[in-house]
Order: C-alpha cells, then sequence, then structure tokens
C-alpha cells in the first residue's frame, strides 16, 4: 500500500502542485518526501494501536528518549534550514518509531508464543 501510494505521489507530482497553486512548482522532491513519511507515520501510528490494544506498552521514558536522541542526532547530521531537511528529519524519525514498534510487536509475540 504504501508503494503504490508513493509511487501515486511520484506520478502525479506536477499535477497534485498545479492544484495547490503556482507558489508550490518545484516541490516534487519534497511533496515525495511527504508522503513516504506521512506514510511511515501512518505505519508507525497502526503498529502502536495494534500494541496498545494487545497491551503491550514501551515505558515512555524509553519511547521519549528515542524520539529526541534521533531527533538530535539528525539535527547535528541534516541541514534542517530547508524544507528538504526538515521532511528528511520527519522522515527518519518516523521510521525510528515504526522499527521500534515493529520490533517491539515481533518480540512480544515470541514470548507470548504467538509465532
Amino acid at each position: 500500500i504504501g508503494i503504490t501510494f508513493v509511487l501515486f505521489i511520484f506520478l502525479l507530482s506536477n499535477q497534485l502542485l498545479q492544484v495547490l497553486g503556482t507558489n508550490y512548482q518545484g516541490l516534487d522532491k519534497e511533496l515525495i518526501l511527504s508522503g513516504i513519511g506521512g506514510f511511515l507515520g501512518l505505519a508507525s501510528g497502526i503498529n502502536f494501536s495494534l500494541c496498545i490494544s494487545r497491551g503491550w506498552v514501551i515505558n515512555s521514558l524509553i519511547t521519549s528518549a528515542i524520539s529526541i536522541t534521533t531527533i538530535l542526532i539528525c539535527i547535528q547530521l541534516l541541514d534542517i534550514s530547508t524544507l528538504q531537511g526538515v521532511l528528511v528529519v520527519n522522515l527518519i524519525v518516523n521510521l525510528i518509531q515504526f522499527t521500534m514498534w515493529t520490533l517491539f510487536a515481533l518480540i512480544k509475540m515470541k514470548v507470548m508464543n504467538y509465532c
């Protein structure tokens, strides 16, 4: 689903930007980065919701520390003075969150002998 969503944005980026107006022309790469980051955020939220619905919770100190550390590292390594830099940071943070919740769910399923 995510690949289809990003492919849709890639193929129709000019048309999507035309709908927004002339001030947004030339932001094709940023639109794609926004789409990828948005999809990863959605997937991360789904994983989070599935874990919470099973009663599987990661200590909030751990999740907050991971998020803040990721943001601080990204700020040091990436140029966040541009829109593209900010979108890459968003993408990386969402990727880390997605990975964290996916691994947590897999570990809990293994511990509970679900797989």
